[in-house]
């Protein structure tokens, strides 16, 4: 599988009169926009605002992040079986807007209740800024607006930490903030869908020197989409060639799990551990392939099941190591090391990202670990907190959910809270390391 990434470097986004690209400033129709994504929308409104790094600006309710693609050659669509069919990608070429994302916010809707990994800010200038990846591209923000009748309770109040998918009305709302993100993502790269890029790179694991380490990485994902799939609850590993992860086969799906780790579509699209293993195909290791898992089965013996799936069909890839990423604590960490233990046991050498959540220097900060991970990399500490400034503007919501914070500060959060901070797949700028 060959893909062509076309590259366009966005230096500014402004909106204008009509939608196009030139000389790195993107210009986008507003009013075109809004008239697209409304289309058999269950929303009222869909309000637009750019957000500038460097700005004093504030993103609260982020629900995810989509980097602009769009096909150009070869066979699907960006973002097969969400807004196309669900046919195979990762080959001809796709053209992309580089450092630009378009970002989906909003309040809770009817029936929420997951509030407390709800929030995921933003912040494009401050201290906040540095640890989001978010803060260093021009982001176009969609705040999706309920309808008149749909009035949320009190976003303070103190609630349980569930979620309430009996809620229809909720779900589908949610889902729906999904699509028109990647709708929206769509509609703008069509701009430079016949443009020539300011620079192609070249995606292929082609053939290379047998001497070289043979090397997969394994996923762990759980609230993703795969080709329109949902992935919750799997027992068996499932192959992706590196090519359709960029290519959009893989999209969040759900906010679960805490911000700070939460997986965002433009993180699928640009995994730096994926990039890297590519980068490095032929040159001091064979990349063979991605593996994705969920290690989410609520028994021991569903995540048994899929651990040694997830071994077994890196054996068959003929691997000799593995760099393994997490998704986060409690069930995922469980099953995230047991796949990490039972390709030791096949004699596949493991290196392996945690979740670290510790307030205390005496808690070890990880819910369950095996001997056999000696080679792990924490990506930070989700519990550690940050003071974070006031700001002149604020786009999703006036209120830090779950707190009795105004969004526009200042107030001190958890690493949690902000999108990205502690992302096992993205240059972050935080760590852990053993005294």
């Amino acid at each position: 599988m060959r893909l062509e990434l076309g590259a366009f470097e966005v230096k500014e986004v402004v909106f204008g009169a009509e939608t196009g690209f030139r000389d790195g400033v993107l210009s986008i129709d507003r009013e075109a926009l809004r008239a697209h994504l409304l289309a058999d929308s269950p929303f009222e409104d869909i309000e637009m605002d750019i957000a500038r790094p460097g700005e004093e600006t504030r993103i609260v309710h982020a629900l995810d992040v989509v980097e602009p693609r769009i096909k150009v050659s070869g066979p699907g669509c960006v973002f097969p079986g969400l807004l196309g069919p669900p046919s195979q990608v990762g080959e001809g070429r796709t053209h992309r807007l580089a450092g630009m994302a378009v970002v989906g916010t909003a309040e809770p809707f009817v029936g929420e209740e997951f509030w407390y990994a709800r929030e995921a800010i933003i912040d494009m200038s401050g201290p906040g800024a540095c640890y989001s990846p978010f803060s260093r591209t021009f982001n176009l923000v969609l705040t999706f607006v309920p309808k008149g009748g749909d009035v949320p309770p009190d976003p303070g109040e103190k609630t349980q930490f569930v979620v309430d998918y009996r809620a229809e009305g909720a779900e589908a709302k949610t889902k729906s903030t999904r699509i028109l993100s990647l709708k929206a993502a769509s509609w703008i790269a069509n701009a430079v869908k016949y443009l020539t890029p300011d620079r192609l790179d070249v995606y292929e694991l082609s053939p290379v020197n047998s001497e070289l380490p043979k090397l997969v990485y394994l996923h762990q994902t759980f609230a993703a989409s795969l080709y329109g799939a949902g992935s919750r609850g799997g027992n068996s590993a499932v192959i992706v060639h590196p090519n359709e992860l960029m290519d959009g086969a893989l999209v969040n799906a759900r906010f679960w799990f805490s911000a700070s780790m939460r997986d965002a579509t433009y993180l699928y699209q640009n995994n730096a551990i994926v990039e890297e293993m590519c980068s490095r195909h032929g040159r001091d290791l064979d990349f063979r392939g991605v593996i994705l898992f969920t290690g989410f089965g609520y028994s021991l013996e569903d995540k048994e099941r899929e651990s040694s799936s997830v071994a077994k069909t890196a054996r068959m890839l003929g691997a000799d190591g593995a760099v393994l990423a997490p998704l986060s604590d409690g069930h995922p960490s469980v099953g995230h090391m047991l796949v990490c233990q039972r390709c030791e046991q096949a004699g596949i050498r493991t290196v392996l990202g945690v979740a670290e959540f510790t307030t205390t220097l005496s808690n070890p900060g990880i819910t369950f670990w095996v001997p056999e991970a000696d080679a792990m990399v924490v990506p930070g500490d989700h519990e550690q907190k940050v003071a974070l400034p006031s700001m002149k503007k604020v786009i999703g919501g006036s209120s830090i959910l779950n707190t009795d914070y105004d969004a526009a500060g200042p107030f001190e959060i958890e690493f949690r809270r902000i999108y990205g901070a502690t992302s096992p797949v993205s240059s972050t700028r935080l760590g852990g390391k053993l005294y």
